[in-house]
């Protein structure tokens, strides 16, 4: 970008901002997305052609901050699941589920499928698959392979988590992604496996203790945490 194109950019972004303090207030939310907005596009595009205006855009992301730092946290927020403080299984709330999932439950049952040492060979090598363990070490997998890029484009054919848990009545030990390949015997399997799961939130202690089962029940040392 030329040093005349970026001066006119930043003087349009001073005129849209005074034009914004004028009509909403210079600490409203409008006035702060829009300096957000304009200095996230800015630094990401053009990093290197902004030190002239350094400091006045320092003292925007610093009322940025000041703006976050006086709004109040929120209270309350409901989340569909939670740890059992007993077995720590992580359980999804059940009207929750038998509302917003259990009526499409049929389109993926299909392809929900217990994993097992047996079993591994009969998958898409090199793939992702969803999982989640249930409170016995037993993995189920959606049986649909993907690459990171291909769940980045598109990831409407997949299905929720919950979904996946209901054989195991909602509640999991850990949810997320799986990946697995073999040596050049085929004799050892190795596993990658994350906590990816937004219906779950798994943390590291429960995605651990899902590793230790999965050394345990496929005979395997080599587990990788992602």
């Amino acid at each position: 970008m030329e040093n005349k194109e970026l001066l006119s950019t930043v003087s349009e972004y001073r005129s849209l901002v005074h034009q914004y303090q004028e009509k909403y207030g210079a600490h409203s939310l409008i006035v702060h997305a829009l300096k957000l907005t304009f200095l996230s596009e800015n630094f990401k595009y053009y990093p290197n052609q902004l030190e002239e205006f350094n400091e006045e855009f320092l003292d925007d992301l610093l009322s940025v901050r000041k703006l976050i730092k006086r709004m109040p946290a929120p209270h309350g927020n409901w989340e569909p699941m939670v740890v059992d403080s007993h077995t720590n299984l992580i359980h999804f709330d059940d009207d929750y589920y038998n509302r917003a999932y259990l009526p499409i439950l049929s389109k993926y049952k299909d392809n929900v499928l217990r994993l097992a040492p047996q079993t591994l060979y009969d998958y898409e090598p090199f793939k992702w698959y969803l999982y989640v363990m249930g409170p016995q070490g037993d993995i189920v997998i959606f049986n649909q392979g993907f690459t990171p890029l291909e769940a980045f484009k598109n990831r409407d054919t997949l299905p929720k988590h919950a979904l996946l848990a209901e054989c195991f009545d909602l509640n999991v030990i850990c949810a997320g992604e799986i990946f697995w390949t073999f040596d050049s015997r085929r004799n050892n399997v190795k596993f990658i496996i994350n906590n990816k799961s937004g219906h779950f939130k798994p943390d590291y202690d429960h995605l651990h203790w899902c590793s230790e089962l999965l050394c345990e029940n496929f005979k395997t040392r080599i587990v990788k945490l992602s």
